[in-house]
């Protein structure tokens, strides 16, 4: 009975061992690779900030009328730019130079020039009110041109510009038209000459105010020297 308990002791110790050696080599394991349980939160993804806009970078744009805040009767003509009195924009129409609006106005006047055929299609144009909002805000050739009667009618010029800028198909020819009046209301009160101009704009067929409609394949004239 005594050696029998003697060998039971023997094999529980053997017994021991063996448990703490298996215990070691199940430590000793390489971690599981296993994808996380489904539990397992996510790890937040890292959003990227925009950069900020640097300021100065654009011309603000003008809103649904053609306006904008930036650019109007009470905002102060800079000195020394081009166009402005004692720095004239060289012009091979004018030997003296023109000032800023008169550069102005000529881009209009080529730019209307460019889309008159397709308006003529229906197509839409544009956008025009973002490069001609300064009309309200650049050096004319004369400065007591610049005032509240002026900016009264530079201001209906802008709406009708935006409202051509959102027409299309059949609409597009009155907005078109609409622009050209808007034109002719200004000139008549200054620089009445370039109203020829502004006629040989209008599309064939259209009823002219002042002026006579253009005939189809007519070249439109070009406007002497405006303010």
């Amino acid at each position: 009975m005594r050696m029998w308990s003697l060998a039971g002791l023997s094999c529980g110790a053997v017994s021991s061992l063996l448990c703490l050696s298996l215990s070691l080599a199940a430590c000793n394991k390489a971690p599981s690779t296993s994808p996380p349980s489904p539990t397992q939160p996510a790890a937040p993804a890292t959003v990227t900030a925009p950069a900020a806009r640097p300021q100065g970078s654009a011309e603000p744009a003008a809103s649904e009328s053609g306006q904008s805040e930036d650019c109007t009767l009470a905002t102060p003509l800079t000195p020394g730019v081009p166009g402005s009195p004692g720095h004239l924009i060289p012009s091979t129409r004018n030997p003296n130079g023109q000032s800023e609006l008169a550069a102005l106005m000529r881009s209009m006047e080529a730019a209307l020039k460019d889309a008159r055929p397709l308006v003529a299609q229906g197509q839409q144009v544009g956008p025009f009110a973002p490069r001609f909002r300064k009309i309200r805000c650049s050096w004319p050739t004369n400065l007591g041109d610049r005032d509240a009667q002026f900016d009264a009618l530079a201001v209906s010029y802008l709406a009708a510009v935006a409202k051509l800028d959102a027409s299309s198909g059949a609409a597009s020819a009155a907005a078109f038209d609409g622009v050209l009046g808007a034109c002719r209301s200004c000139h008549e009160r200054a620089c009445s000459g370039a109203i020829v101009a502004i006629n040989a704009l209008r599309l064939p067929g259209a009823e002219a105010k002042g002026g006579t409609a253009a005939t189809p394949g007519e070249p439109p004239a070009s406007p002497p020297p405006a303010r």
